[in-house]
């Protein structure tokens, strides 16, 4: 074998070699690009259930005091009825007492 085919056969195995450690590469690359792509997508589903946790949490709270807001306005309905009806009573003895008083 001549110095320039052992120099060509050198070249040749020298380029398979880095054209496998290219497919290496490449295939490392798409393997760690793959396992980015799902750990942002298991980041996104965790992320969504926690706000979607915080927001059931925050409607259940809103609830309670729309409930505790609605029952407030039914203590102070009754509340301004009774002080009404005790006013008029009150207002009642006055004139009944002063028309006593007058007559």
């Amino acid at each position: 074998m001549s110095d320039s085919e052992a120099s060509l056969k050198h070249l040749d195995e020298k380029i398979c070699y880095l054209r496998r450690k290219r497919d290496e590469i490449h295939e490392r690359i798409n393997n760690r690009r793959d396992e980015f792509v799902a750990s942002c997508l298991a980041f996104q589903n965790e992320v969504y259930v926690e706000d979607n946790d915080e927001i059931h949490t925050l409607l259940a709270e809103k609830e309670r005091l729309q409930n505790e807001i609605h029952s407030l306005d039914k203590k102070n309905r009754a509340l301004e009825s009774s002080t009404a009806a005790f006013v008029e009573e009150v207002l009642e003895e006055l004139q009944q007492t002063v028309s006593a008083l007058e007559g």
